[in-house]
């Protein structure tokens, strides 16, 4: 099972703007004409007389839906034009649109002669919450200016306060990236009907040198190429903007968790944002562990591709023993694989029990249309179709092997505990350690030993550099917080009310 390509659709970008330069005097009519005949697009010709420039219409039909701008530039030191040449600018739906016609190789580059790419445009709309707030969005703004400022004072930034709604600027007009935030109210086209909602887009202008580095892939058709290469710089200039610690960057830290490759960490456990909430019962525990271990087990199957009712769904089959020995259970054992075949039939049931996971993407992918146990010979086999969705996921946090299985009761509790609050968004994580301990009745040594198994856990996370090494300490009589305390003991569990740690993110792909 492979990971997420890196497209734009996969990483929720839209194209808003596409640029081209063509060197010369160029008659744009047979451009323009092209364009019309075979995609609709209706023409502005803006043409440069002097200082100001004189606008005519092409194929202005009413039923054209789409429209390109042609600017026509003189060399002209009188009025400081040192260029001659033609630019071409799509804008909005109509870039997105001719975009769209290149993925699919629809559009013949010898029309537009020497021509070279001169702006990209690039956005991703973070939409607004039910908690999200217009003091939160002046906040994130402040605060996103006074950083940038911080890190360079050479680096140009703008923000006021005053004017709603609100925009901040990185960067100049004319330099190679631009960096704008705004609010917006934006249509989303779902299923059935269209929403109106608020939030802030992030968007991105590529220009010069640095828009042609890409331009080759583009043109070349290598679509896939140049999508990886543009997404990726999209996100690190995001990252070189704004950070990982914002609380409107969640989707920025998305990406790079996705995107860390830690390999020593394929054996491990995968998990998907997962809300921190008490269980019910010990069953609903140990059904929840056992899901994510069964999805970290499949994700090293290639599936084979087939249709059911015209969804696209992955065939993987397996004998149930394999997945035991992925559990470290006994494969011998009539208990282990009576258990095992009841969490498969439990499997068909999952509705209320996806709720456990915040994120709505990955609660809609998870279907399982398919799910057969046969026996084959001596040995029991299962046939599970996954659906398509599911089956391409990508994962935001990846465990060591060590949290993967469990042993008894105790350590079943701890793990998930510690993973719940490994799988959440912000970089800092709590462990309401009073809490969790107070909902065990038992004697001073055992609940040492779970103490010990927490340190040895959190130990292990530092060696891997999947948190810092430092943690902050709340204790529960009233005594002054602790910060960047370098190691933990059972005494200091006891005295803790709740621990923060803190995610180190791999960005460095």
């Amino acid at each position: 099972m492979q990971e997420t390509r890196l497209t734009f659709e996969s990483k929720s970008l839209v194209v808003d703007w596409i640029g081209f330069n063509i060197q010369g005097f160029v008659d744009p009519e047979p451009i323009a004409n092209y364009l019309f005949r075979n995609f609709g697009f209706k023409s502005i010709i803006k043409t440069q007389v002097s200082n100001t420039f004189k606008l005519e219409w092409l194929n202005r039909q009413k039923e054209n839906q789409f429209q390109v701008c042609f600017e026509q530039y003189e060399y002209n030191p009188e009025f400081k034009n040192f260029w001659l040449g033609s630019k071409i600018n799509f804008s909005g739906t109509n870039a997105d649109y001719f975009y769209n016609l290149v993925k699919k190789g629809q559009v013949d580059w010898t029309i537009f002669k020497e021509v070279s790419l001169s702006r990209f445009d690039i956005h991703y709309f973070r939409q607004s919450t039910s908690v999200d707030s217009n003091q939160q969005v002046k906040d994130f703004m402040e605060s996103a200016c006074n950083r940038i400022r911080e890190k360079s004072k050479r680096r140009k930034v703008s923000f006021d306060p005053t004017r709603e709604p609100y925009i901040l600027k990185v960067g100049s007009r004319s330099s190679s990236n631009f960096y704008r935030v705004y609010q917006k109210t934006k249509n989303i086209n779902r299923s059935v009907y269209t929403e109106s909602t608020d939030g802030l887009e992030f968007e991105l202008e590529v220009k010069k040198d640095v828009i042609k580095s890409f331009q080759q892939f583009l043109f070349n058709n290598q679509i896939e190429e140049f999508e990886k290469r543009l997404t990726q710089h999209f996100f690190n200039q995001s990252k070189q903007n704004f950070g990982l610690n914002f609380y409107y960057t969640d989707w920025v830290r998305d990406f790079y968790r996705k995107l860390s490759d830690r390999r020593e960490f394929n054996a491990g456990l995968v998990t998907d944002y997962i809300k921190q909430t008490k269980f019910d019962s010990l069953d609903e525990t140990m059904f929840l562990f056992r899901f994510l271990q069964f999805l970290s087990f499949i994700r090293k199957f290639e599936g084979k591709k087939e249709y059911i009712d015209d969804q696209v769904y992955y065939i993987i089959e397996f004998p149930i023993v394999d997945f035991l020995r992925f559990l470290d259970k006994d494969a011998k054992s009539t208990y282990q694989r009576s258990k095992l075949m009841k969490f498969f039939k439990d499997l068909q049931e999952l509705p209320p029990f996806i709720e456990k996971f915040s994120d709505s993407e990955f609660q809609s992918s998870i279907m399982f249309p398919l799910l057969k146990l046969t026996k084959q010979g001596r040995s029991w086999v299962l046939k599970i179709a996954i659906g398509e969705q599911l089956y391409w996921y990508s994962y935001p946090f990846r465990w060591t092997s060590s949290l993967r299985n469990f042993q008894n009761k105790y350590d079943l509790l701890v793990k998930l505990e510690i993973i719940q609050v490994l799988s959440t968004d912000s970089l800092k994580k709590k462990i309401s350690v009073e809490d969790f301990l107070n909902q065990f009745s038992i004697p001073n040594k055992k609940r040492t030993e779970i103490k010990k198994l927490i340190i040895d856990l959190l130990d292990e996370l530092k060696a891997f550099d999947l948190i810092e090494a430092g943690f902050d300490i709340v204790y529960k009589d009233g005594k002054k917080p602790e910060k960047g305390v370098k190691m933990l003991t059972p005494s200091i569990l006891s005295q803790s009310k709740e621990i923060f740690l803190h995610e180190i993110i791999d960005s460095n792909n």
